[in-house]
């Protein structure tokens, strides 16, 4: 038996994971080749699509399945296929035409299990397009049938900071989960979906003792998933509600190798 047997670690990728650079650290890898090599599972959480994540999910060989788009799903990379989805309950034409019709310049994505659709294109959704490697499919939102995970909407910090702001203020708020996943992008997803709950969901999938299940996040759109994992980590540079939500300050931020100090800590802790 290895010392981590029955051990998850849940990490988000933006922030923690990789550094600002978009690379992740050699330590890292190292950190996580040894814990998974001593029984430990080491999984991905992020908001990312597999597609998005795949350059770091060929870097760090997930032994478990990951949780993506925000947990609208679980993906099992080794199978090639979503386990679980939280998609949207209706077609949210709605908040697409308020969107659009307050914030002309925004870019629209609409995400599913098929793949990402551009509804509405500027700079932002071409650069998303390009560094996360999408196929491009262009389609009218009234046209894509399948579920949708999640719709995101692209701008410039100016233009994301004026629809995030407007759109809580709205019902859409009531209606939906709002996430500002990034600078430049805000998210629509099913009201109950967040991070937390596709962590419990992927317990439940595992099977494995809640009690060695480790959350490790900088983000607001981490902070259900820091609240749900009975050990949870920020790294040194995350946000106050990230900070907030986590049970314990991890003494590294993205740039130092955060999981290679996570997975230091919890063996220190072993002794």
């Amino acid at each position: 038996m290895g010392k981590f047997d029955g051990y998850l670690i849940c990490s988000d990728v933006d922030g923690t994971l990789i550094n600002d650079g978009f690379k992740i650290p050699e330590a890292n890898i190292k950190a996580i080749q040894y814990f998974q090599s001593e029984g430990g599972l080491f999984t991905l959480a992020t908001g990312r699509t597999p597609q998005g994540a795949h350059l770091y999910i060929n870097e760090v060989n997930p032994n478990a399945p990951i949780v993506c788009q925000n947990g609208a799903a679980i993906y099992d990379n080794s199978m090639k296929k979503y386990l679980w989805t939280s998609p949207l309950e209706d077609y949210a034409y709605d908040i697409i035409e308020y969107a659009v019709k307050k914030h002309p310049d925004c870019g629209v994505e609409v995400l599913c299990e098929g793949g990402i659709y551009y509804v509405r294109e500027n700079a932002y959704t071409t650069k998303h397009m390009i560094d996360e490697k999408f196929e491009v499919i262009r389609k009218d939102y009234r046209d894509i049938k399948e579920h949708w995970l999640k719709i995101l909407f692209a701008d410039g910090k100016e233009g994301a900071d004026k629809i995030q702001k407007d759109l809580s203020m709205t019902s859409f708020a009531d209606k939906y989960q709002l996430v500002r996943s990034h600078v430049s992008y805000y998210e629509v997803l099913e009201k109950t979906t967040n991070k937390g709950k596709a962590l419990k969901k992927l317990k439940e999938i595992l099977n494995i003792n809640a009690e060695k299940i480790i959350a490790i996040g900088d983000n607001d759109n981490d902070g259900e998933m820091l609240l749900a994992a009975p050990n949870s980590y920020a790294v040194e540079s995350a946000s106050e509600y990230a900070k907030k939500c986590a049970k314990y300050m991890l003494d590294a931020d993205n740039n130092d190798g955060a999981i290679a100090r996570l997975i230091e800590v919890l063996e220190e802790n072993m002794k």
